[in-house]
C-alpha cells in the first residue's frame, strides 16, 4: 500500500467508510489499475456524485469534484468535452446512478463518451438509512421495505450494455486482484468503461438481512459468483436477470448457467447483485464504435473555456 499513498490525501484520514464496507477494497484496487496503467496523476479527474462510494472522491489526491446527486456522468461529460486528452473517472453508487442517475448514465453509455465509470453496488441506500435501491433484489429487507422488496431490479450491467456501451464488466470486492485488472482494461479503453462491482454494505444490507458482517458478505460473494471465462468455454449462457427468492415468483430464466466445481451452491439472495441462480463474474460485453468526443471533433464541433476563465 506504501507506493499508493502519493495518491492519497492524508488530510482526509481516517476515512468515514464502517467496519466491513467493501468501498476500501475496491478504492485500492482502482488505485493499483491508475498505478499499472502509467496514468499521469495531473492528467486524471475524478467526478462523483452522492452515496458513500462518492465520497471516495475526497480522499484520492487527483483534481476531483463531488457534484451533485445523480449527476456525475453529466459533469464529467461537460469535462471531457472540453479537455478530451485527461482521463475522466466517475464514481458512483447503485442508488446515485441507477435511480436519480440514471437518466445521465444510460446517456453518457449511448453516446459512447470517453469515461471510465466505477458503480458500487451494495444493494442497498447506504448513506442515507438504508433505503430500498434500484438493485435490491426481490424478497430482501431494507428500511423502506420492511416486509421484503417486491419490485424487480436493474441488472446494471445489461443496462449499460443495452444503452451502448462499448465496455462493460462486473467485479467483485471479494477479488480485488481480478478487479483490478478490469479497471485496467476499462481505463485502457477507447469509449464508455463500466464496471459494476458488489461491494457489501453489513450496517444495513447485511444487518437487515442476517447476512453477517463484512467476512460473512464476502465469503458469500465467493458462493454465489463464476466468472464468465470459464462458463463461455463450456459454451453456457448468462443467468435470468431476476433473482428467484423463496416466496418470490418464479422467474422466467434467460438463459441457463453452470456452477463452477469447487463452489458451493447455496442459497438465492446470499449476494446483493440483481440476477440469477449464480452471478456473473468478469468482462460481459466489448465492442468497437466511434468515441463520443472524436465524432465530435470530426464533425466540427467543440466545446471551449470561457474567455474569462483564467486557467
Amino acid at each position: 500500500m506504501g507506493e499508493l499513498r502519493r495518491y492519497l490525501r492524508p488530510e482526509m484520514m481516517p476515512h468515514l467508510l464502517c467496519p466491513g464496507c467493501g468501498h476500501g477494497i475496491v478504492l485500492q484496487a482502482l488505485l493499483r489499475a491508475i498505478d499499472a496503467v502509467g496514468l499521469d496523476r495531473d492528467r486524471v479527474a475524478v467526478v462523483a456524485g452522492i452515496g458513500c462510494s462518492s465520497r471516495l472522491a475526497g480522499y484520492v489526491d487527483f483534481c476531483t469534484l463531488h457534484a451533485t446527486h445523480g449527476r456525475a456522468p453529466a459533469f464529467a461529460t461537460g469535462l471531457k468535452l472540453v479537455r478530451p486528452e485527461i482521463t475522466v473517472i466517475v464514481i458512483t453508487g447503485d442508488g446515485d446512478g441507477l435511480a436519480i442517475g440514471g437518466n445521465h448514465l444510460i446517456h453518457a453509455a449511448r453516446r459512447n463518451i470517453g469515461l471510465f465509470t466505477l458503480l458500487f453496488n451494495n444493494a442497498i441506500y447506504g448513506m442515507t438509512g438504508g433505503q430500498l435501491a434500484p438493485t435490491t433484489p426481490p424478497g430482501r429487507r431494507a428500511s423502506t421495505a420492511p416486509a421484503g422488496n417486491v419490485e424487480p431490479p436493474f441488472d446494471a450491467c445489461q443496462l449499460m450494455a443495452a444503452a451502448g456501451a462499448t465496455y462493460v464488466a462486473r467485479g467483485l470486492a471479494y477479488e480485488p486482484g481480478v478487479l483490478q485488472g478490469l479497471c485496467e482494461e476499462g481505463l485502457r479503453h477507447e469509449g464508455f468503461a463500466f464496471v459494476e462491482v458488489i461491494s457489501d454494505c453489513p450496517e444495513y444490507y447485511g444487518r437487515y438481512n442476517a447476512l453477517g458482517r463484512g467476512p460473512e458478505m464476502l465469503q458469500a460473494q465467493r458462493r454465489r459468483t463464476a466468472a464468465v471465462a470459464p462458463l463461455l468455454d463450456r459454451k453456457a449462457r448468462l443467468p435470468s436477470t431476476v433473482m428467484a427468492t423463496p416466496g418470490s415468483p418464479a422467474a422466467t430464466p434467460a438463459g441457463v448457467i453452470a456452477t463452477p466445481e469447487g463452489r458451493k451452491q447455496s442459497p438465492p439472495g446470499d449476494v446483493p447483485a440483481p440476477v440469477g441462480s449464480a452471478l456473473a463474474t468478469g468482462v460481459l460485453h466489448r465492442a468497437s464504435r466511434a468515441e463520443f468526443t472524436r465524432v465530435c471533433r470530426n464533425s466540427g464541433l467543440h466545446a471551449w473555456r470561457s474567455p474569462e476563465d483564467p486557467r
